[in-house]
């Protein structure tokens, strides 16, 4: 079986106007088909990299971390 893959890469930024909130990450997707492109195989959406900024509120950070846990590529790494 041959299998063909989408792969989309981009970078964001948060929406906030107070700096102390404003981070930025990467993130991508992969979708994989099958070779007439009918059927998905696999797909995953992972968190490549983020930045908090060191002056952002504990309860900020943890909300920001817990939301994007299930997505990172490396979950064992510490991005904060």
């Amino acid at each position: 079986m041959v299998n063909l893959s989408f792969f989309l890469q981009k970078k964001e930024q948060a929406q906030s106007y107070d700096a102390e909130d404003h981070f930025e990450f990467e993130w991508s997707l992969q979708i994989d088909f099958d070779l007439n492109i009918q059927n998905v195989i696999d797909a995953s959406l992972n968190i490549e990299h983020f930045q908090l900024p060191p002056d952002m509120d504990q309860e900020m950070k943890d909300v920001v971390l817990n939301t994007m846990r299930p997505f990172l590529k490396h979950p064992g790494s510490s991005f904060a």
